[in-house]
């Protein structure tokens, strides 16, 4: 089982390759903008690229840097899964204010069991309203910028009301009780 530092260092990784290259394939993060973003020491960030490449979420080259391996990768989505999920939940569900949720997810994103994080995805009411609203915010919070407007006013129209939601009758048994 990975330590939450060790996800947190993953999901790090995958976002700064997705700048350095695009879609992330083949670019290699410098152990030192690693530890800039984790604000942690280069010596502590490279330690835990080899504690990781030595579990095999990594690929490291000496004094070139560092990409997720497809294990790797597959582990960082997870997180960040884990912290959508979580800050949706927390604004829609518990009534946290958006620019809060933030911090919140990330304490609770390496300790969600799968069990909760299906019953959240599956009891997850609202929808971003347009799919380029959701890829734009999406976007924006993985390379790090300030996402702190309310997601919220997708879902609202221009009189401020709240648009139908459309499920099919399937998915309706799943979110009695909401």
């Amino acid at each position: 089982m990975l330590s939450a530092e060790m996800e947190d260092y993953l999901k790090a990784v995958y976002r700064l390759q997705r700048e350095e290259g695009g879609d992330g394939e083949g670019a290699r993060v410098a152990t030192s903008r690693i530890a800039d973003t984790l604000d942690v020491t280069p010596p502590t960030a490279t330690s835990m690229m080899e504690k990781l490449e030595r579990d095999g979420l990594v690929d490291r080259e000496k004094y070139k840097g560092v990409r997720l391996t497809e294990e790797g990768e597959t582990v960082a989505l997870e997180v960040i899964r884990h912290h959508r999920l979580l800050e949706t939940y927390l604004a829609e569900k518990l009534g946290y204010d958006w620019a809060s949720v933030h911090e919140e997810a990330d304490r609770l994103e390496h300790h969600i069991s799968e069990e909760f994080e299906r019953r959240v995805s599956i009891r997850s009411t609202t929808r971003p309203r347009t799919r380029s609203a959701s890829t734009t915010w999406a976007t924006r919070w993985l390379s790090g910028a300030s996402v702190t407007e309310t997601p919220r006013s997708w879902h609202t129209s221009t009189n401020g009301a709240s648009p139908p939601i459309r499920r099919s009758k399937s998915s309706r048994s799943h979110l009695s009780g909401w």
